[in-house]
């Protein structure tokens, strides 16, 4: 009987095997801070053949790291967007509100004021059986939110063919809470976005209508329109040919990371944003995170 030398053989393969294998991966060498080179000796398994070298691991920046390193440039960027967004909070019930317009073009702003609290006042809207509603909410420290699209008729102003030709505007304030300087600032910024988009000529009792002109009410209480008409009309001036390269500028920055809709209203308010001390350097260059270039035609968003 011949004696079996199959476990011989492979035994022989798998230490020509690892031979081969040393051989490959000694010829290697790095080389070190100081220019010499280092040979390094690779793992070797049960079976002889040496290990694959693990991939290296990337250092994970924690985010104590990175509040001690203060905000990376993109971040600051970023969050002047993320403050100044407008927060989508619908949509509402079908009940609350009618899509589409019957044909009809926006030719009002109906302004009115919540008397409850910011949420509370959506909370309102999104209940099915107020059969209530209004395109915009804005609250004591600037928020703005939006509950039905323009393109759609809320159930703001009491009778129905004005809410087909027009966009309410809800404020957080009541008697009990008077407008905050912040809400007027908001407000400012949303008519003057409004009126740049539909063509109208800001002017109260013609374009910009105080609930009580409509219906019987106290809304919109002690909003003051011509206030709000006022600094509106300067948002729209202060806007100008150099602002918009700058603007146009930081658009191509961000766009691979947000979503963006580029409204005058955006404009406007980076203009100012940028005008309290952000340098226009921190709006080019690599992200500071990523190391990656900003290219808004082939980066994909996130």
């Amino acid at each position: 009987m011949r004696p079996t030398t199959r476990g011989c053989n492979a035994y022989a393969r798998r230490r020509s095997a690892g031979r081969s294998e040393w051989g490959r991966a000694s010829a290697r060498a790095t080389v070190s801070d100081s220019g010499s080179t280092k040979r390094r000796r690779p793992s070797r398994s049960r079976s002889g053949t040496a290990k694959r070298p693990r991939a290296v691991r990337t250092r994970r920046v924690t985010q104590t790291q990175r509040a001690r390193a203060g905000p990376s440039r993109s971040r600051v960027s970023r969050r002047l967007l993320y403050e100044m967004a407008i927060q989508w909070r619908g949509p509402v019930p079908a009940s609350n509100y009618t899509v589409g317009r019957a044909g009809n073009t926006v030719e009002l702003i109906v302004d009115h004021w919540t008397v409850v609290m910011f949420e509370g006042a959506i909370r309102r809207f999104l209940n099915p059986s107020s059969i209530l509603s209004a395109h915009y909410v804005i609250g004591s420290d600037g928020r703005i939110a939006q509950l039905v699209s323009e393109d759609d008729t809320a159930y703001h102003a009491g009778v129905f063919p004005v809410n087909q030709r027009s966009i309410g505007i809800e404020h957080e304030a009541g008697p009990a809470m008077p407008p905050t300087d912040a809400l007027y600032a908001a407000s400012a910024r949303l008519h003057a976005d409004i009126a740049s988009r539909y063509g109208l000529a800001l002017d109260v009792g013609t374009t910009v209508l105080p609930h009580h002109a409509i219906v019987p009410t106290e809304c919109p209480g002690t909003l003051d329109l011509d206030r709000i008409v006022r600094d509106a009309l300067q948002e729209d001036d202060m806007f100008t040919d150099a602002d918009r390269a700058m603007l146009k500028r930081v658009y191509d920055h961000l766009e691979a990371y947000e979503p963006l809709t580029w409204t005058k209203r955006l404009q406007l308010w980076l203009a100012k944003a940028l005008s309290t001390g952000v340098p226009s350097a921190d709006l080019s260059g690599p992200d500071v995170e990523t190391g990656q270039a900003f290219d808004a035609k082939t980066a994909s968003r996130r």
